[in-house]
């Protein structure tokens, strides 16, 4: 009997909070003079490229140890 393949796909954060823990990354990233800003509200502004580039260089770990570790 050939065994069939599943895929999970969390669309709604109820499995993996994605957006929660960027936005707890980015925040460790900012500096202290900068304004809250949600980079998934932003679109393709390029206003925000930074916030995009931040989230590439989280994603990489280029920062070193673990990402998106619990933070609580």
């Amino acid at each position: 009997m050939e065994e069939s393949k599943i895929a999970l796909i969390d669309m709604d954060g109820t499995i993996c909070d994605y957006v929660g823990s960027m936005l707890r990354e980015l925040e460790k990233l900012k500096s202290s003079e900068e304004p809250d800003i949600d980079p998934f509200k932003t679109g393709d502004d390029p206003r925000f490229q930074y916030l995009w580039n931040r989230m590439d260089l989280i994603k990489s770990n280029r920062i070193g140890g673990q990402i998106f570790q619990d933070s609580s």
